[in-house]
């Protein structure tokens, strides 16, 4: 078994958990600004609550394109 040090095995571990969020987040439909920001809040990338706010307009407007459910 590898065994990986305290640093990265937090980080992926913090990814997973991320990664689950947002999959049952998404399963559930388009989610509301408030829902998306707290999934992007949860990913070890985003640093800041102006950084997820930015990344939501920027899905949301990508997406809506594609799905009117998303606005």
């Amino acid at each position: 078994t590898l065994s990986l040090p305290d640093l990265p095995r937090g980080i992926l571990a913090r990814h997973a958990s991320y990664e689950r969020l947002a999959a049952v987040t998404l399963a559930a439909g388009p989610p509301g600004d408030d829902e998306l920001i707290r999934v992007l809040l949860a990913n070890p990338l985003v640093t800041s609550l102006d950084q997820a706010r930015g990344l939501t307009a920027a899905i949301t407007g990508r997406m809506s394109a594609y799905d009117p459910a998303w606005r």
